[in-house]
Order: C-alpha cells, then sequence, then structure tokens
C-alpha cells in the first residue's frame, strides 16, 4: 500500500466513525444545522441577519429562515426589525439560548478532556494542531476554487 493509499484509508475510517459517535451532547429538538446558527450568534460581535447567517453558513436563507423558525418556537433566539430600516432584521440568542450553548460546550469540553486523558495531553496538543493547519488548507484551497471562505 502507498503512502497515500494508507492516508486515505485512514481519514475514511475516521470520518466514518466520527458520523457515529458523537462529542457532543444530543439533543433531538435541535438540529446540527441550529446548532450550528447558535454558535455564530453566540460568538457575533456585531448584530447579526439572517442573510449573514446565510452566508456564513454557506445555504439558502430559505434554510436559515426556516431553521429560524424553529430556534424561535424553542424560545432560544429572538428576532428583532431594524428601526432605520425595516427590511432588515437581526437575529440574536434569547438567555436560554444563551445557556444551551454553554451546556452543549460544556459537554464537548468534558468529552474532548476525556478524550485526552487516554491519548494523552501532549499527543492531543499535537492533533490539535495539525487539526488548524489543515483547516488552513482547507480555507485556502476554496477561497481558491470558489472565493468563499471559512471563519473561527
Amino acid at each position: 500500500m502507498t503512502i497515500q493509499e494508507e492516508i486515505i484509508q485512514n481519514f475514511v475510517q475516521f470520518f466514518q466513525c466520527m458520523k457515529k459517535i458523537p462529542m457532543h451532547k444530543q439533543n433531538s429538538e435541535i438540529t446540527g444545522g441550529e446548532k450550528a446558527l447558535m454558535g455564530y450568534l453566540f460568538h457575533a460581535k456585531e448584530k447579526v441577519t439572517s442573510g449573514s447567517l446565510a452566508q456564513m453558513m454557506q445555504v439558502g436563507t430559505g434554510r436559515v429562515a426556516n431553521a429560524l423558525k424553529n430556534l424561535e418556537k424553542k424560545g432560544l433566539i429572538i428576532r428583532e426589525r431594524d428601526d432605520k430600516d425595516s427590511r432588515k432584521v437581526f437575529v440574536s440568542l434569547t438567555e436560554k439560548g444563551r445557556e444551551e450553548v454553554i451546556k452543549d460546550f460544556k459537554v464537548f469540553e468534558r468529552n474532548v478532556l476525556s478524550l485526552a486523558d487516554r491519548i494523552g495531553y501532549e499527543e492531543m496538543l499535537q492533533f490539535s494542531k495539525e487539526c488548524l493547519k489543515i483547516k488552513e488548507v482547507l480555507v485556502e484551497m476554496s477561497q481558491e476554487k470558489e472565493g468563499s471562505t471559512c471563519s473561527d
């Protein structure tokens, strides 16, 4: 087997396994896409529109609107019209939404540290650094291909 074949085989096995093993709390009421939206809103430094959410997630505005409708029904986000331009609608997390993001992150954090306990902290640190290198290359490749971005 060539080194290229071994790399591909290892990645296939890794990603097949990762699909089956959740690293964060599974809340059946909140989809992965909704969690991604909530995470973006949690870290946003300025007001966010549904259009900017769609652009960030690289999905259609209809899909984002549907996710926001579901999150609003669950009391996790609120939508507010811009006072100056009624066509603009800003989206933000409710206190309940912020608490949900924090709770999910704590579960994720516990799982990562548990993994580090088993593998070793130095190895996990090195792995995380390699993951960031891979992310940087993937961002570059994506920008070269489509002019799109992948923000932190």
